[in-house]
């Protein structure tokens, strides 16, 4: 019985010393870019003991299922099964090219007339809420492209 009260008093105190071993995180690629990797640097720094694994990736894995420590997602998560966590809010903006803002877009509702390109997964119309002081607007909008990444995005609005 004292072997096990040992036991358990070691086991509280490294629970309580400085962070040590092997920690795996996976998040999408533009957020583990321009957020995490940087975090993570910070933090392999203060407690060099630890050994951290991360992948970006979208596709949407199982933390039971593939071993993973942390999962990073943005939106939405259809798991039930997790713990989850927010660790941050965002809002959604758009963007166009100035001449288009100069011409034919002048108020959120213009913007139905419109296919533009978006962030995501799926070619959903996407109601878009709009909020300006007290006026609140909602438009439904019509997506012509996806991409999981910014760069084709970019370069699809580019070429209008």
């Amino acid at each position: 019985m004292l072997d096990q009260a040992g036991a358990a008093q070691a086991a509280i105190a490294d629970l309580q010393g400085e962070p040590s071993g092997k920690l795996s995180i996976v998040a999408p690629i533009i957020l583990g870019q321009a957020f995490v990797g940087p975090i993570v640097a910070r933090f392999m720094a203060r407690y060099p003991k630890t050994d951290v694994s991360l992948v970006w990736t979208t596709r949407v894995v199982s933390p039971i299922e593939d071993g993973i420590d942390i999962v990073i997602r943005v939106g939405r998560s259809a798991d039930g099964a997790a713990i989850l966590t927010r660790i941050a809010h965002t809002r959604v903006h758009v963007y166009a090219p100035p001449g288009r803002c100069a011409g034919a877009i002048k108020t959120p509702r213009d913007l139905g007339n419109e296919r533009p390109a978006a962030l995501g997964r799926d070619l959903e119309n996407k109601a878009l809420v709009f909020r300006k002081g007290e006026i609140v607007e909602t438009v439904c909008v019509p997506r012509a492209m996806v991409a999981n990444d910014t760069r084709p995005l970019i370069e699809a609005a580019a070429a209008t």
